[in-house]
């Protein structure tokens, strides 16, 4: 496979439609849509799907095992003492567990709080669950692969 097919994999692994994915690995469209047809290039896409699936997957349990353990004190610390924060003390307080935060008229700061215990329950709930939306990209992506691969009828002659 050149690098430009796998380029092209790798952008269409990650949610670009052929023809962006082809721009991006400076393919034309045609090429692209030939690409699609081939059993390796359907095959790198997928592996590069699965791949991108367990990074993001990852990503949300690290996430929210950090919001089920976020310490709050610096976000009671801003809203108790904003004034007397500077700059650099701002720069560095922890704010992950942060939701919102919202000035109110009478003076004062309301602080949103991200809900620890929804966190802690969606990472014990640990299903490896795909969204619909990426169970249908793949099967869009199969359903192509193999109408490119069936000669038409003015392939052959017929």
């Amino acid at each position: 496979m050149t690098g430009r097919e796998r380029c092209f994999c790798y952008h269409y692994a990650h949610g670009c439609d052929a023809e962006h994915a082809a721009a991006r690995a400076g393919l034309s469209l045609q090429q692209a849509i030939e690409l699609i047809g081939k059993e390796k290039v359907t095959a790198e896409v997928h592996r590069l799907w699965e791949l991108e699936q367990e990074r993001l997957q990852s990503l949300a349990r690290l996430g929210l095992g950090r919001l089920a353990a976020v310490d709050n004190r610096d976000a009671v610390k801003l809203a108790l003492h904003p004034e007397e924060l500077g700059d650099e003390e701002l720069e560095r307080l922890d704010l992950y567990g942060v939701s919102s935060i919202k000035t109110l008229k009478g003076g004062g700061v309301e602080i949103g709080l991200y809900d620890r215990l929804r966190a802690l329950e969606a990472l014990g709930a640990g299903e490896k669950k795909v969204p619909d939306e990426a169970r249908s990209f793949y099967s869009a992506l199969i359903s192509a692969g193999k109408g490119a691969q069936e000669p038409r009828e003015d392939e052959d002659g017929v």
